[in-house]
């Protein structure tokens, strides 16, 4: 009685465990890992579904090697959201050829990469977005951001502020153009860009790197100490946050948005629209996302690289899971201390099961003695011998038109007589096919041993 207590005690504590957590509101884990199967905000299972669905020449997910993608036959779009660890050369290259033989490549990096800047004089700022400012500005309690698409189709749109891991700095290359800018709209942003700006013979608006004094606030990189900062015409300043350059003859295309290529950026109104954008420079050949750690470089030092950690220790990175399976380690170990002891039980005696089969050919001797149906018995034995023939010599006994060479094979195989073989088959056939009719039990003990004889020679 205790032990059904206590089971029923515990089937209704995890339902009611089990019916809280399910009511309780989930809790997103705001970490930028761009996972390909992960429904976090900044990861990319939706987007990644989205672009499949929408992309008119196709789009895929490609986590196999760099090579085998550079293998791939006919024009082809890349596209890359990188994380802030460092970047292998070497794959950049690999990328570069392909810009070089036609194909457009779209990197959205959240960090500065040193390839980009000494081969094409690109660099971007850096430790930008923030997910305290995002909160801030769905709250209302902070000003959005203003984006502008001044490519095919422009576009502007309020975009949460957060998002961004900065802008880009063109240096002195002619190649690349801006495509998107972010204008400086809230207050602190005028007043650090604004500090002795002079006015270059290129049109545009220059700030040294020296000049800004808020480094606090301003935690960027520049090529030749130099950024593009465009003035507009009401005084206001906006920086690029997305370029585009003709390299080869293929098209690289360089956004400081990796945010946007998110769930959160697949499903929020505003960016979506500036994504599509993005997204259209691609569409002309087939889209391949290629997976970030495939451009890893790896390097001894403190690279916290998420990716290379085993299933345990990414199980006690986490405080639920950690907790989650303390618990269990827990409930293990009560477990085996309150089951250790010796359990006696009664061994019972199982007496041998009796053999009934004696039993049930009396009983079946019985009712067929008592029936008397000898005609009855004769077609059960005949039916019987000829699926016995069948089997072994594959002769049909019913085909009347081979009854003369069914007795033959009959008569070789047991070595019996081949008229008397073929007499006993005829009679059967005979008996079989009449209704009605009776034979005696002389006559029926006489067949069956002759049938008998047969089977016992095949």
């Amino acid at each position: 009685m205790r032990k059904n207590l206590l089971a029923v005690a515990l089937l209704v504590g995890v339902i009611v465990v089990v019916y809280l957590w399910m009511m309780a509101n989930r809790t997103f884990t705001w970490q930028t890992t761009y996972l390909h199967e992960s429904d976090e905000p900044y990861d990319c299972q939706i987007f990644d579904s989205l672009a499949s669905a929408t992309m008119p020449n196709g789009y895929t997910y490609w986590n196999q090697s760099l090579d085998s993608l550079m293998h791939v036959p006919g024009r082809k779009s890349l596209l890359i959201i990188n994380t802030s660890w460092r970047l292998d050369e070497k794959q950049w290259q690999r990328v570069d050829s392909c810009l070089r033989r036609g194909d457009k490549v779209l990197v959205a990096l959240d960090n500065d990469n040193t390839y980009l800047r000494e081969k094409y004089h690109l660099s971007t700022s850096f430790d930008y977005s923030s997910v305290s400012k995002l909160a801030k500005t769905l709250k209302g309690h902070l000003v959005p951001d203003t984006l502008d698409w001044v490519g095919q189709a422009p576009l502007s749109v309020n975009v949460s502020q957060g998002l961004f891991s900065g802008w880009i700095s063109l240096g002195f290359d002619s190649r690349f153009k801006p495509t998107a800018y972010l204008r400086a709209d809230t207050l602190w942003k005028q007043l650090a860009l604004a500090q002795k700006a002079v006015r270059s013979e290129f049109g545009g608006v220059y700030a040294r790197d020296s000049v800004v004094e808020k480094r606090e606030w301003f935690n960027y990189l520049s090529v030749d100490d130099h950024d593009l900062i465009v003035a507009e015409s009401n005084g206001r300043l906006r920086m690029p946050i997305s370029v585009a350059g003709h390299i080869g003859k293929g098209w690289l295309y360089v956004s400081s948005t990796p945010l946007f290529f998110t769930n959160y950026g697949a499903l929020d109104p505003h960016v979506s629209k500036f994504l599509n954008r993005q997204m259209a420079q691609l569409a002309d050949y087939p889209t391949y996302r290629v997976d970030c750690k495939l451009f890893q470089k790896t390097y001894k030092g403190n690279s916290g690289d998420d990716f290379t950690k085993s299933p345990l220790s990414y199980m006690l990175s986490k405080p639920p899971l950690r907790g989650a399976l303390y618990t269990l380690l827990a409930a293990i170990v009560l477990f085996m201390v309150f089951t250790a002891r010796r359990r006696q039980r009664v061994i019972p005696v199982h007496e041998p099961p009796a053999n009934r089969n004696l039993e049930f050919v009396r009983l079946l001797g019985t009712i067929y003695h008592r029936r008397h149906d000898n005609i009855d018995l004769l077609r059960k034995k005949y039916t019987y011998f000829k699926d016995e023939v069948r089997r072994r010599m594959m002769i049909d006994l019913d085909d009347e038109r081979g009854a003369e060479q069914n007795a033959r094979l009959l008569a070789q195989r047991t070595g019996l007589d081949e008229n008397e073989v073929a007499t006993l088959l005829q009679r059967l056939r005979q008996i079989v096919a009449t209704a009605g009719g009776d034979i005696s039990s002389h006559d029926l003990i006489s067949y069956i041993d002759q049938i008998e004889n047969i089977s016992k020679n095949l």
